[in-house]
């Protein structure tokens, strides 16, 4: 992740405060998604704990893996309360997620 300073020529300082933020927000990020994990009654945590990482560095984003193990029966209620209880926990703690966005200029 980069962050440009434009008042100065080293940009190493912003970078690795960029960096820094970066690191520290996705340990915030997996926190919470470890919390919304755990606090699910279907998903199984006998033999293996939810796994939840950074996966990958978006353009501005980062991209995060959150796999659960419920029984096959279970499997579509876990999907779908996850992914709501994900958006509602982001949400609550002031995490953003961000949508791509397309500006249109109309120019006659």
């Amino acid at each position: 992740m980069r962050e440009d300073n434009a008042d100065s020529n080293n940009n190493d300082t912003s970078d690795k405060c960029s960096e820094e933020e970066a690191h520290k927000r996705a340990e915030e990020v997996k926190k919470v998604l470890m919390d919304v994990a755990l606090s699910n009654d279907k998903v199984i945590t006998d033999e293996e704990m939810p796994f939840v990482r950074l996966n990958a560095l978006g353009d501005s984003s980062l991209d995060m893996l959150v796999k659960v193990w419920a029984k096959t029966e279970d499997y579509w209620d876990v999907y779908h309360d996850m992914i709501e209880s994900m958006k509602t926990a982001l949400d609550r703690n002031n995490i953003a997620i961000p949508y791509n966005q397309l500006d249109v200029h109309i120019t006659k």
